[in-house]
């Protein structure tokens, strides 16, 4: 879903989209993706009473789009492989 709302509402690219870092709702509290940028968060997401972890990344995603009659592929940076493009 976050890769998707990224690429229609926030105009961001396919690779752009599977690149960014994850924050969901774990077992406990929060988990933020350990070495992503939303590290940030932790501390004001602690101060509102919050218990937030920092872990690695749960899930990987891939992507394909049609643009202008193209398909273009998106890799997730966090795992290996190539995207490919028509």
């Amino acid at each position: 879903a976050k890769a998707i709302i990224a690429r229609i509402d926030w105009g961001l690219s396919a690779q752009e989209s599977v690149a960014l870092g994850l924050l969901y709702w774990g077992k406990d509290g929060p988990v933020i993706e350990a070495g992503s940028t939303l590290e940030a968060m932790k501390a004001p997401l602690e101060a509102m009473g919050h218990r937030v972890m920092a872990a690695p990344a749960a899930l990987k995603a891939n992507a394909a789009v049609r643009d202008g009659g193209n398909w273009t592929g998106a890799v997730d940076p966090r795992a290996p492989g190539v995207a490919l493009s028509e």
